[in-house]
C-alpha cells in the first residue's frame, strides 16, 4: 500500500477537525417574529389569554420580592399583593413557545439582579422559551449580571430631552452600549427617528403607548415599523387592535 497517497487526505481531515474545534460555538440568536408590533403591558392573566392570539410579541412588567424571593408580574411593587408570579403568568398561556416576550424589569438593581436573572433563566428554561425572551432595564450594571446567565438584554436609553446637551447624551449612550454590548436598545417612541438614526447598526425597540391615537401617531407607528433597524414597536393593546 502506498502510504504517501493516504498522507495528504489524512492531513486534510485532521486539519478540518482541528479547525472545527477552534471555531467558537454560535451564539443562540433571538429570532424575531414576522410582526414588529407587540402588545404593551400584558400583565393581567385574563387579558393575556386573549392577547396571546392577537400579537406574536408580549411585553410584561416584573418586580422582585426579596421577602418571598419571587418575581411577580405587575407594574408597581405594591401590586405584588395580586400574587401573580412569573411562573403563574407563563402557565396561563395556551402554548408559551408560540409567543415572544419583552420583560421590563422594574425594580432590578445590582443588588437583586442575580435573583432576577436566576429566576428568569429557570422559568424560561422550564417553558423552553429562553431564546424568545428579551430582558430590559435602564441599569447598565444590573444587565451586566443578567448577561452572565446567557439572556438577551435590552438597554433602556434615556430620552435626550432630559439632558441639555445632545452630544453628551450621544456620548454617554454610545459609551454604555460599548460597555454592555447589549442585544439591543430601547426607548420611548418620541425618540424616533433620532435613536435609530444615531445608532443605525443597533437593534432598536420602541414603546409607543400614547393616551390617544391620532393620525400622526398612527403614521409614526407605520414609519417605525418600516425602519429596518427598528425591531419591535410596543403598542397599547387596549387602544390599537
Amino acid at each position: 500500500m502506498n502510504y504517501k497517497n493516504l498522507l495528504l487526505p489524512l492531513l486534510l481531515l485532521l486539519g478540518m477537525i482541528s479547525c472545527h474545534k477552534e471555531e467558537p460555538l454560535p451564539e443562540d440568536e433571538f429570532t424575531y417574529p414576522s410582526s414588529k408590533i407587540w402588545a404593551h403591558q400584558v400583565d393581567d392573566t385574563n387579558d393575556v389569554k386573549i392577547i396571546q392570539n392577537l400579537y406574536d410579541g408580549l411585553e410584561l412588567n416584573l418586580n422582585y420580592s426579596e421577602y418571598q424571593n419571587k418575581l411577580f408580574v405587575c407594574h408597581d411593587l405594591q401590586d405584588t399583593i395580586k400574587n401573580v408570579t412569573f411562573h403563574q403568568w407563563l402557565s396561563s398561556l395556551e402554548n408559551p413557545q408560540k409567543n415572544w416576550y419583552w420583560l421590563d424589569c422594574k425594580n432590578i438593581s445590582p443588588q437583586n439582579a442575580k435573583a432576577f436573572a436566576s429566576i428568569i433563566k429557570q422559568e424560561t428554561v422550564f417553558f423552553n422559551i429562553t431564546n424568545k425572551v428579551l430582558v430590559e432595564s435602564y441599569s447598565l450594571y444590573s444587565l451586566q449580571i443578567v448577561k452572565k446567565y446567557d439572556l438577551h438584554v435590552l438597554l433602556g436609553v434615556a430620552n435626550f430631552t432630559a439632558l441639555p446637551d445632545t452630544l453628551q447624551w450621544y456620548n454617554e449612550t454610545a459609551s454604555n452600549i460599548a460597555t454592555l454590548e447589549p442585544w439591543g436598545i430601547s426607548c420611548d417612541y418620541t425618540m424616533f427617528p433620532s435613536l435609530s438614526d444615531s445608532f443605525p447598526d443597533k437593534k432598536i425597540h420602541f414603546w409607543n403607548t400614547p393616551q390617544t391615537i391620532t393620525p400622526s401617531v398612527e403614521q409614526k407607528t407605520i414609519d417605525m415599523e418600516n425602519t429596518p433597524n427598528v425591531k419591535v414597536v410596543l403598542v397599547d393593546y387596549t387602544i390599537i387592535k
